[in-house]
């Protein structure tokens, strides 16, 4: 029998405030999905083709979405900084520099700009130039994204902290905190004095605003960068891990309206909300094996659709109806990334906005997922795009954030063609997990030959320190494109 360990933990809540469909509209952008619903949509549109108004260098990989507020772009880096740059110029403005990553993404407000960082802090910024305000410790590896709501910071404490955090947003005093069993790296999302969070338990959970449970639904997932969002009815949710399906949860009550599988493989709940779950040897093996990261979206919604990305190694888009989960359209966009986050689309009017593993930001169209537009930035895209005054902004894992605007470019193309999506160059990439108890996941890729496909010999191989050949795992001839394949730790006998 295995042990298998699934993280949990929640989150916390504040004063009144209401947001409707109507007030989606904004020209600026200044918090994880946009808005305090986490919809990632807004009603203004910006037409493709664009054309890169400018391009900033960070120090270091971006995993953190861009947050933007009165012409200024934040953005945390794994170089362990927050920088603040001008959206219209691409010019620095200020930087500050922490001991540990920074993930999640920025919020605005007060005056100020709010972060958690990996070095156990969450920092409270001037956001005119920077200067730190205040600064509370978790001593937690922090990567939520925090939420604001009239005076009230909310935030959820990452391993080894268990806690929901309430902070006064003007001076950081602590209003209250509730410890759980397991960390939360989710983002909340609010509505109607209601927020919402997802926690590595696998559970998402409705707060009251004095921090009692108002519902919870338990999943088969264990979610991580993965947030709800919330519409007018209906809370909508992607677990990941062991479970990417994508749930419909009646606001109110917590009850499923629907589920769709996103094209995964349905193991059924085999993984509960216990923190703690043995199961047999087998079922364990096809867990591990099914997908070894969380490789989901956060969702995004418009008045009739929900959005979402999911898929390993190749990730793919899809599109709901929000009132029976029925899949409208569904589209490949490239290569799964290589640490287990994936870009989280956004809308503008009539336009869907997505960056994928294999480097390229792409434009469907919402109503019918026909591809508009797309454009290689030529690092792998885990930041979700952001829209603000007119244009477009996007990061990269190579640290570099690009701005969008109308206008075209010789670079782009007016169709997503297939070439986009296949490998350019041989690669094995590391197996996972390492060290593994039952099975390891590996994956590889064979290139296309001058823009073409091939089909070539291939064989894959695993030696013994000594040199020795312990299994043959591939022989055979294959076409260009990305492959898997699982390993149990046996030999060729």
């Amino acid at each position: 029998m295995k042990k298998l360990f699934v993280l949990c933990l929640l989150s916390s809540v504040f004063c009144p405030l209401s947001f409707c469909y109507g007030e989606w509209f904004t020209t600026e952008w200044s918090k994880f999905r946009g808005n305090p619903q986490n919809t990632g949509y807004t009603q203004e549109l910006i037409t493709p083709p664009l054309a890169p108004a400018w391009q900033f260098n960070t120090g270091g990989a971006i995993i953190s979405s861009p947050a933007i507020a009165n012409g200024i772009i934040y953005i945390g880096t794994r170089d362990s900084a927050l920088y603040a740059v001008s959206s219209s110029s691409g010019n620095l403005i200020w930087m500050c520099k922490t001991q540990g990553w920074i993930d999640g993404t920025p919020v605005i407000g007060n005056q100020k700009v709010y972060f958690t960082s990996r070095d156990g802090y969450l920092y409270a910024l001037r956001a005119t130039d920077g200067k730190i305000q205040w600064m509370y410790r978790t001593n937690g590896i922090n990567c939520s994204s925090p939420l604001i709501v009239g005076k009230r910071l909310f935030f959820g404490a990452g391993f080894p902290c268990t806690d929901i955090y309430c902070l006064y947003s003007d001076n950081g005093m602590k209003l209250w905190n509730k410890s759980f069993k397991q960390p939360v790296y989710s983002s909340p999302c609010y509505m109607d004095n209601v927020i919402f969070i997802g926690a590595n338990d696998g559970k998402f959970y409705a707060l009251n605003p004095d921090g009692s449970i108002k519902w919870s639904v338990s999943t088969a997932g264990g979610v991580y960068f993965s947030s709800p969002v919330v519409g007018d009815s209906f809370v909508y949710c992607v677990p990941g891990d062991y479970d990417k399906k994508a749930y419909a949860l009646n606001k109110e009550t917590g009850t499923i309206k629907w589920v769709n599988s996103l094209g995964s493989k349905d193991i059924g709940h085999y993984i509960s909300s216990a923190t703690l779950l043995r199961v047999s040897e087998d079922m364990a093996n096809k867990i591990v094996t099914s997908s070894p990261y969380s490789y989901v979206s956060s969702p995004a919604l418009d008045r009739a659709t929900l959005y979402v990305c999911s898929g390993y190694p190749t990730l793919s888009i899809y599109a709901l109806d929000i009132y029976n989960g029925n899949l409208k359209w569904q589209k490949e966009i490239g290569k799964a990334s290589d640490i287990g986050f994936c870009s989280s689309p956004i809308i503008t009017d009539t336009i869907v906005w997505v960056g994928s593993g294999s480097g390229i930001l792409y434009a469907f169209s919402a109503l019918t997922g026909d591809s508009l537009w797309a454009f290689s930035l030529g690092s792998p895209i885990i930041s979700s795009p952001a829209f603000a005054n007119g244009s477009i902004y996007v990061a990269t894992q190579g640290g570099k954030i690009t701005c969008f605007s109308s206008g075209g470019s010789k670079n782009s193309t007016t169709e997503v063609e297939e070439i986009d999506l296949l490998p350019k160059v041989f690669k094995l990439y590391k197996s996972y997990p390492s060290p593994f108890t039952h099975s390891t996941l590996i994956q590889y890729q064979i290139p296309m030959d001058r823009e073409r496909k091939i089909t070539i010999p291939c064989q894959l191989k695993i030696y013994n320190s000594a040199g020795q050949l312990v299994r043959t795992l591939v022989d055979k001839k294959q076409e260009s494109g990305y492959y898997h394949i699982t390993w149990d730790g046996k030999d060729n006998i």
